[in-house]
């Protein structure tokens, strides 16, 4: 956690120290946030993948599942979704 602590608030330096303006220095602290937030769930969708939790290929829908005895089967009309 003090490494943490620690990454923030040299960030926040050099972001204050290189911000010409309040604008500016507010842009690029919303800009990092979002650098992080992206590869935090990068990490995420990567260790899911090593644990096969979800497909490798981003971006590809699944379908829905049923949940009675014929459970891993896709429900009745996805394949046809699917075509089109």
């Amino acid at each position: 956690m003090e490494n943490l602590v620690a990454y923030a608030r040299k960030v926040e330096e050099y972001i204050f120290e290189s911000a010409k303006s309040w604008a500016e220095y507010c842009y690029l602290v919303v800009e990092k946030i979002y650098e992080i937030e992206k590869e935090l769930e990068e990490k995420q969708r990567t260790r899911l993948q090593k644990q096969n939790m979800i497909p490798s290929a981003p971006g590809m829908p699944q379908a829905p599942m049923n949940q009675g005895p014929n459970m891993g089967q896709p429900q009745p009309g996805m394949s046809t979704m699917l075509e089109n």
